[in-house]
C-alpha cells in the first residue's frame, strides 16, 4: 500500500486559544477549503453527484464505503496528533501530522497543500486569524533534493514480511480509539473486540488502497489482554451536515498484550502504530504507539 505522510506546521499572525480539539477544526476548514476548489457544483449533494469518480474532494474527503464491511467509510487521509494541547491556552503555533494514502497521492497532495495555504489566508477560527503553512516530508530517506513521488513510500502487504514474536507488547493509546463492539461503545472490550477494531481498519484500508489479497486467519490466539488506565475520553464536535453539536470521543490509556504473537498479529499491530486504529481516524483519534519487549 503507497503513503506519504508529512508534517504540517501551522504558524499564527497572532495567539490562537482553541476551545475544540485543533485536529477537528483542521479537518473541518480543510474540507471545506478542498470542496470549494474542486466541487463542479456546490449546490448539489455528494451522494448524488455523478462526477465523483474525478472529484478530488471527493475522494479525500467522503471516501469510499466497501460493500464488505459495513457502516465503514475509508478515506484517502489519517490525521496525527503531533502537539500536546489545552483548550483556552494560548497557541502561538500548531503542529500536526497527515498521511495520504493510494495511488492517487501525486493529483491529490497538491489540492490539499492549496486548501491548507488558502485556509491560511482567509483566518482560522471565529476571529479569522491568519496562519502560514509549511511541510516537511516524513520520508525513511531525508533527501531535501527528493522530489513528491520520490517520497512516496509503501507499506508491506505480505504476511510473510513480518517475523513472529514472542514477549510483551505495550500499546500505548495516544488520541482517543473508537470503536464499536455489540453494538456499543464502552470500556469492557474483550481481547476478540479490540483485536477485530485492529484488523477492520487494516482490512478496509488494504481492500481499497492496497494491491493484493488482504491476508485473514486466527488473530492473538495466543495472547492474553490487560487494561492499564483505560478511560473514556469526549471531544465536542459540530456536525455542518446534521446541523448539531455532537460528542466525538473513545478510550485512553494503555492494553498490554502477552503471549506468542503470529506474524499476522505484528503485521496488524504495525499497521495500527503507523496509521492509527478504529473509527474517526479523519479526526486525529485511534493513533496508537506499539512497543515490544521481548522475553527474558
Amino acid at each position: 500500500m503507497k503513503y506519504l505522510s508529512f508534517n504540517c506546521h501551522m504558524e499564527f499572525g497572532s495567539p490562537v486559544r482553541f476551545n475544540v480539539n485543533p485536529l477537528f477544526m483542521i479537518r473541518s476548514v480543510m474540507g471545506a477549503a478542498l470542496r470549494h476548489e474542486c466541487c463542479y457544483c456546490l449546490s448539489e449533494k455528494c451522494p448524488d453527484c455523478d462526477r465523483q469518480k474525478s472529484c478530488v474532494y471527493y475522494q479525500v474527503f467522503e471516501g469510499v464505503r466497501p460493500d464488505f464491511l459495513k457502516g465503514m467509510r475509508v478515506q484517502a487521509y489519517s490525521l496525527h496528533q503531533v502537539q500536546k494541547f489545552s483548550f483556552g491556552s494560548e497557541m502561538q503555533c500548531f503542529d500536526f501530522r497527515m498521511t495520504l494514502y493510494g495511488d492517487s497521492i501525486t493529483e491529490l497532495y497538491p489540492y490539499v497543500y492549496l486548501a491548507f495555504y488558502n485556509v491560511g489566508r482567509r483566518g482560522i477560527t471565529r476571529d479569522r486569524i491568519p496562519f502560514s503553512f509549511s511541510v516537511t516530508h516524513t520520508s525513511s530517506v531525508a533527501d531535501d533534493r527528493r522530489s513528491l513521488s520520490d517520497s512516496i513510500e509503501s507499506w508491506s502487504e505480505r504476511e510473510e514480511d513480518y517475523a513472529a514474536f514472542s514477549g510483551k507488547i505495550k500499546i500505548e493509546l495516544k488520541t482517543p480509539l473508537r470503536f464499536q463492539y455489540k453494538g456499543h461503545y464502552g470500556l469492557d472490550f474483550s481481547l476478540d473486540d479490540f483485536s477485530s477494531c485492529l484488523y477492520r481498519r487494516m482490512k478496509g484500508m488494504l481492500s481499497v488502497f492496497g494491491n493484493g489479497p488482504v491476508p485473514c486467519g486466527i488473530i492473538f490466539d495466543a495472547v492474553k489482554m490487560h487494561k492499564e488506565n483505560i478511560h473514556w475520553q469526549d471531544y465536542s464536535h459540530y456536525s455542518a451536515r446534521q446541523k448539531d453539536s455532537m460528542m466525538l470521543g473513545g478510550i485512553l490509556g494503555s492494553i498490554e498484550l502477552d503471549g506468542n504473537f503470529s506474524p499476522l498479529d505484528m503485521m496488524i499491530l504495525d499497521f495500527a502504530d503507523r496509521f492509527s486504529a478504529g473509527k474517526n481516524v479523519v479526526f486525529g483519534l485511534g493513533n496508537v504507539e506499539v512497543w515490544k519487549k521481548e522475553r527474558q
